[in-house]
C-alpha cells in the first residue's frame, strides 16, 4: 500500500497487476509513502476518508502471468512450493483449477492466488485503474497535474505473449476461476489479445 499525506490518497495494490511499477511512480513523484506489508489491505484509520484506488488487470493475463512467475519462471528455485504440490504444474489450465481448488500450500500465500476481486472486496475504491489503459486512466487521477507516461517495471523478458498459452482448457479455467473479475471489472470473458495494449509482468 502506498499512503501520501500530501496529496492525501491511498493506493490499494493487487499481485501481478504492475505494482512495482506504481509503487515507483507514486513514490518518486507524488509524495507516496509504503504503509504497511506490500500488499497491505488494511488502510490507516488517519487515510480511510481521502481518495482510495488499485489497479485491476485482465484476468487472462493476469492468470498466464501468475503461472509464468510462480512455476516458470526459475523452475530449479521453487519459492512458493507450487511446482512440487501442483500434479500437472507445467500445463496452465491445470494450473489454474488447481489453485482454484484453494489447496493446502497455496493459502499461505495468499493474496497472491485470490482473485482481484477476493483482494478488494469490502474497500471503499474512490476508482478502479486498468493495466490495459493504464497512462490515460492515471493522468485522470485528481492528483495528478501533468500528464505521465508510466512505462513498465520487473517485466518478464521470457515470457512469451499472453496468446502464445492460450487453449480453450485454459480459458475455461481463467473464466471458472476469476468469474467475479471479469463482471465487476468489465472484461469479456472470451479472450480476445487483440484488444489487450500491452502485456504487463
Amino acid at each position: 500500500m502506498i499512503i501520501s499525506q500530501y496529496f492525501q490518497y491511498v493506493f490499494v495494490s493487487v499481485p501481478k497487476t504492475g505494482t512495482q511499477t506504481m509503487f515507483a511512480t507514486l513514490v518518486d513523484h507524488y509524495h507516496g509513502e509504503r504503509s504497511g506489508g506490500f500488499h497491505e489491505r488494511r488502510i490507516p484509520g488517519v487515510a480511510k476518508l481521502w481518495y482510495t484506488f488499485s489497479i485491476v488487470r485482465n484476468p487472462f493475463e493476469r492468470a498466464v502471468s501468475l503461472w509464468y512467475s510462480t512455476t516458470q519462471r526459475n523452475p530449479k528455485d521453487d519459492h512458493y512450493g507450487f511446482r512440487a504440490a501442483c500434479p500437472d504444474v507445467d500445463n496452465p489450465a491445470s494450473f489454474i483449477n488447481w489453485i482454484a481448488t484453494n489447496p493446502p500450500c497455496v493459502r499461505p500465500w495468499a493474496p497472491l492466488t485470490w482473485t482481484q476481486y477476493e483482494q478488494l472486496y469490502g474497500i471503499a475504491l474512490d476508482t478502479v485503474l486498468h493495466t490495459e489503459n493504464l497512462n490515460h486512466e492515471f493522468n485522470q487521477l485528481p492528483f495528478v497535474a501533468t500528464p505521465r507516461d508510466i512505462g513498465r517495471r520487473n517485466v518478464a523478458t521470457r515470457k512469451l505473449p499472453t496468446h502464445a498459452y492460450m487453449s480453450q482448457d485454459l480459458e475455461r479455467a481463467i473464466v471458472n476461476w476469476a468469474g467475479d473479475d471479469f463482471q465487476r471489472y468489465n472484461y469479456p470473458t472470451i479472450f480476445i489479445h487483440l484488444t489487450i495494449e500491452r502485456n504487463q509482468q
